[in-house]
């Protein structure tokens, strides 16, 4: 099911629809998720005060799991955005 957002510019026009995919709704929510999970994974396990040389490396799989979730919300939320300014640029 697609899903579509009407925005208005701060002149009161509309702007284009931003259509939203069930496909993107999918992905997104998934990688919010392993985002989360790895990031309080990773909390949790800095919050101990030794860790074998097991949980280090665990310790640093999670967190870099977490910032490349983080890039990655960033980069779809950019996609979206992108396709907001081509339209306003498609406009004039």
């Amino acid at each position: 099911m697609t899903q579509w957002i009407q925005q208005t510019t701060a002149q009161g026009k509309p702007m284009k629809n931003l259509n939203i995919t069930s496909a993107f709704q999918q992905v997104f929510f998934t990688v919010v998720f392993f985002t989360l999970l790895s990031g309080g994974t990773s909390l949790t396990l800095a919050a101990q005060k030794d860790l074998s040389p097991h949980q280090e490396r665990i310790f640093e799989s999670f967190t870099t799991t977490w910032q490349m979730g983080v890039g990655a919300i960033f980069g779809l939320l950019g996609s979206k955005a992108t396709d907001l300014f081509q339209a306003d640029n498609d406009e004039d």
